[in-house]
């Protein structure tokens, strides 16, 4: 597959140099930061359009050519740091300490876990270093103890891993013990300056989301400006507020299920983008709360943490319930009705297909051809799915949902991809649980899918 053909190349001394990207339709974000660990500058995911190739290439040839003229040159952080520098061994001690202080950053040392943890609760440290063998307390019991404080506190201070080799687990086991990254032992100065600069900037969003959280807070749900302006432009002929806000209703509960399916697949450049979306949707209707907390979550998955994600998810569904209510509360006021509908992820959207229509003038590809297979190939795999689901098989029923959203998405039948999404998330978790009405839900999406796309063909 792309990893060990990624891993290949990069093997093969007269090859390694060369740039690589990824073509793929996997949501698995564990894979795919795999595949960013070997020097993979750009990941698109299936459908894509010339625009997006070309972008992509243009981006990843510009990566490359960076990544070679700043080898050597010093990265700029935003300002020294007072670190905290939890290590046993005393060499490895002044090694750091000395990589460090040529930085320009201030160092305290702590011998073990349990000294880092007093350190912390009587001093102000931006981030810390963790050694993750030490005596006493280890640096993943200590981390553990530090992300328990911190939920109370509501704050998050960066801790880097410090690891006595560079094995393959090595990042995930410090990622699972809360740590935010990690550096293999012997320390070098460049990967821990890279190590500093990606905390730098976890630190910036940190301080953004305090900001962020204090004005939103303070704001009112709806802003009235917006929705003073939004009346003077109604023409009953051809502008309703009210119309305008079952639609910003109708694509919020479609924005909600494909982020919370995203979320659970640790998808983050779709979290990013459906945050983004949605943002931009509440914006426009004056929604400035629920923006905010869209904000939050679209910068956690443009820097692929996902960590807090289904935290700030629960909030943008408390803030959406929160908007119901202020619009409900402003069209009764104003005389009219604006309900939230329970309306179900769109049938059908036609922009895939129109991306999908462009390919044709290349000869190499038929849409006709491609919409035939799909409505031969859903049905079979569905019966398939149902065969795999008495079997309890959820990793054949997940597989088959995983194959049919993909294709779903790739022609824009939106509420298919969605419903196949939640048996795919069942399939994952080995919860069959509704799956059986869940295939039912499917198969009525591919047959409304099927009327809706005859009718926009014709």
């Amino acid at each position: 597959d792309g990893l060990q053909l990624a891993k290949h190349i990069r093997a093969n001394p007269n090859i390694a140099q060369n740039t690589l990207m990824m073509l793929t339709s996997l949501d698995d974000q564990d894979y795919l930061n795999q595949i960013r660990d070997l020097g993979v500058l750009s990941i698109l995911r299936k459908p894509i359009t010339q625009s997006d190739l070309l972008d992509a290439i243009l981006d990843a040839l510009g990566k490359a050519q960076r990544s070679n003229d700043v080898d050597d040159e010093e990265i700029k952080l935003t300002r020294p740091f007072q670190i905290l520098l939890a290590e046993d061994n005393i060499v490895n001690q002044q090694v750091a300490m000395g990589l460090l202080a040529s930085m320009g950053h201030s160092v305290e040392v702590a011998n073990n876990g349990l000294e880092a943890l007093a350190l912390l609760a009587s001093g102000d440290f931006d981030i810390v270093l963790m050694d993750v063998q030490m005596p006493e307390m280890g640096g993943f019991e200590a981390t553990g103890r530090i992300r328990t404080d911190e939920i109370q506190r509501g704050d998050h201070i960066p801790i880097i891993g410090l690891t006595a080799h560079a094995m393959a687990g090595d990042r995930d086991a410090c990622l699972d013990a809360g740590m935010d990254d990690y550096v293999p032992k012997p320390v070098k100065k460049r990967t821990l300056s890279d190590a500093l600069a990606r905390m730098d900037d976890l630190l910036k969003k940190n301080e953004l989301e305090v900001a962020t959280r204090i004005e939103i807070e303070a704001e009112d749900v709806l802003d009235a400006e917006t929705l003073s302006m939004l009346k003077e432009l109604e023409s009953p002929e051809s502008f309703m507020v009210s119309d305008l806000i079952d639609t910003f209703h109708e694509s919020t509960v479609e924005y909600l299920v494909e982020m919370e399916a995203a979320i659970h697949g640790k998808d983050a450049e779709e979290v990013e983008r459906l945050a983004h979306a949605l943002k931009g949707s509440c914006n426009s209707v004056g929604v400035v709360r629920l923006a905010e907390v869209c904000l939050l979550l679209e910068q956690n998955g443009r820097e692929g943490d996902l960590v807090h994600a289904p935290e700030i998810f629960a909030v943008i569904k408390r803030e959406y319930e929160a908007a119901s209510d202020a619009f409900k509360a402003y069209f009764e006021e104003q005389g009219e009705m604006s309900m939230p509908s329970n309306a179900e992820p769109v049938v059908f959207d036609p922009g895939p297909l129109e991306d999908l229509k462009s390919l044709e003038a290349f000869g190499e590809f038929s849409l006709k051809d491609t919409i035939d297979l799909f409505f031969k190939d859903v049905p079979q795999r569905l019966e398939r799915a149902r065969l795999a689901l008495d079997a309890q098989d959820h990793e054949s029923w997940g597989r088959e949902a995983h194959t049919i959203k993909s294709g779903a998405r790739d022609l824009g039948a939106l509420r298919l991809a969605a419903q196949s999404q939640h048996v795919e998330d069942l399939g994952t978790d080995g919860n069959s649980e509704n799956v059986s009405e869940l295939l039912d839900g499917m198969e009525s999406a591919l047959t409304e899918f099927q009327h809706a796309l005859n009718e926009y063909l014709s």
